[in-house]
């Protein structure tokens, strides 16, 4: 027998009552979450994180060959305007130094960078944004090294959108600073200078905030120590590569935690204590990204949210049939068809991001479904029973 008026009118209000919880309740953990510590790393996983940590193999490390990494450290500028000399004379398409270089210290020193990096527009420093203003409602403006070395040279900020204690998950090409200065962040630097097409298919995106897809952590890239470097007599492996140079230590419990960041790579994606990636790793990952052009894609909210929408009425129409046709059986029939359900929404969810690079934003209607079984017994024994209309709104 299919549904009558009266069932599809049920049915919607069951699905406003429980898509409404859910909005009171992401509010109020929005709230709270600032005090709970646990409450506020649950807010900070997504289902992607268990395909990026989880199932992902990890015996078959993707190997990156565009990118070289250079780990330096300690960085002593005499030291750094070698390496820049050696890496340049080699032919390096672009050398990104992930070292911030603030202030003058030894006159010698400070001469043989600069002179390194005068006149290459190869080469991007690494810069930092400064602290949001609420005044102005912007950013106030960028730290860049100083003066004598940042002068003439590409500047782009290093700093991603999620705080040390949250999942990088998110990077923004370009950010306007105070005063209406554009400022690019430092995979988008590198990546112009690397490709200047790159750059333009970016703007065609809109130059609004991407999801990372990440290919792997530092085993995924060439990593160099800067005392290989300077000791080899040819190493034509630069010639024609991007070269990042900063700290790319591995991932050793005993390794420094700064400019160290959570990531979906993580093995322990909730209760996590300890970093697992350097931030110049992240920007290899970044740059792999733009210039394969593996963009993560995402519907559009709006389809979204109807899509949740009807998942949550047709599940509401499902069991609010079980309940009134097999009560005896209900409570097992309907938990089994939850289960069923989620494993179906999660193969979903793996085959659209690991084969079509496509995120599925399904966590609302995850909840909502696991819901309705609460929802369809306390409407029906407790809301119907005390408004008129629904009460006198028979189902036959």
């Amino acid at each position: 027998m299919l549904p009558t008026r009266s069932h599809y009118i049920h049915a919607a209000v069951i699905t406003v009552i429980v898509l409404l919880f859910i909005s009171l309740m992401k509010l109020f953990t929005l709230k709270v979450h600032y005090f709970d510590p646990f409450s506020s790393r649950l807010q900070d996983y997504e289902v992607t994180d268990i395909l990026f940590s989880q199932l992902r193999d990890t015996a078959r490390v993707k190997f990156v060959d565009e990118i070289i990494m250079v780990h330096v450290p300690k960085p002593d500028r005499a030291q750094m305007a070698d390496l820049i000399d050696k890496i340049s004379d080699k032919g390096a398409r672009v050398i990104g130094v992930d070292v911030l270089f603030p202030g003058r210290k030894d006159s010698l020193g400070d001469a043989r960078l600069a002179q390194s990096l005068r006149g290459r527009d190869n080469i991007v420093l690494a810069a930092n944004l400064m602290q949001y203003d609420p005044a102005t409602d912007s950013i106030s403006g960028m730290i860049t090294s100083d003066s004598l070395f940042a002068l003439g040279s590409i500047n782009a900020y290093t700093n991603f959108l999620a705080s040390t204690n949250r999942t990088v998950r998110l990077f923004t090409p370009w950010l306007k600073t105070s005063g209406g200065v554009r400022q690019q962040a430092f995979a988008t630097a590198i990546a112009g200078v690397y490709d200047p097409n790159l750059l333009h298919r970016m703007r065609r995106r809109g130059g609004r905030s991407e999801r990372i897809n990440y290919v792997g952590d530092f085993r995924s890239f060439i990593r160099k120590d800067i005392d290989e470097v300077l000791r080899a007599d040819s190493p034509d492996y630069f010639r024609g590569r991007i070269v990042l140079i900063g700290y790319a230590h591995s991932t050793a419990v005993d390794a420094p935690l700064e400019d160290r960041y959570y990531t979906p790579l993580n093995r322990f994606y909730t209760g996590r204590s300890i970093p697992d990636m350097y931030g110049m790793t992240i920007h290899a990952n970044i740059i792999k990204m733009i210039i394969d052009g593996n963009w993560i894609r995402e519907l559009p909210k709006l389809l979204v949210y109807l899509i949740t929408v009807v998942f949550t009425f047709l599940n509401v129409l499902l069991i609010q049939r079980i309940y009134h046709r097999l009560p005896d059986v209900f409570h097992g029939v309907t938990r089994l068809l939850q289960i069923a359900e989620a494993i179906l929404l999660f193969l979903l969810v793996a085959i659209c991001f690991t084969a079509f690079d496509v995120k599925l934003e399904l966590g609302i209607a995850l909840l909502a479904m696991l819901m309705v079984y609460d929802f369809v017994m306390i409407y029906e024994n407790l809301i119907r029973k005390r408004i008129p209309y629904l009460k006198d709104l028979d189902y036959d």
